[in-house]
């Protein structure tokens, strides 16, 4: 892991540690719905998540906001 990333992962364990009972990983999901191109700030923000031992579902960029509610339910 780099070091830039240790204090964000450390407390992303440490709340994940309060919401799950039976040690599993909590899933988040991640969608980039906007129609730029720029999604190297999401894609940072969900390296950091799965590097802390979340499970990161991304949906990949030009998403529209129907489809990732789809995809959440």
């Amino acid at each position: 892991m780099s070091g830039a990333r240790e204090p964000f992962a450390r407390q992303a364990r440490a709340f994940t540690g309060r919401f799950t009972q039976d040690g599993g990983k909590l899933r988040i999901l991640l969608a980039k719905v906007s129609m730029d191109g720029h999604d190297r700030g999401i894609k940072v923000v969900a390296l950091g998540l799965r590097d802390a031992g979340f499970e990161v579902i991304y949906t990949g960029r030009h998403r529209t906001p129907e489809l990732v509610a789809g995809i959440a339910l």
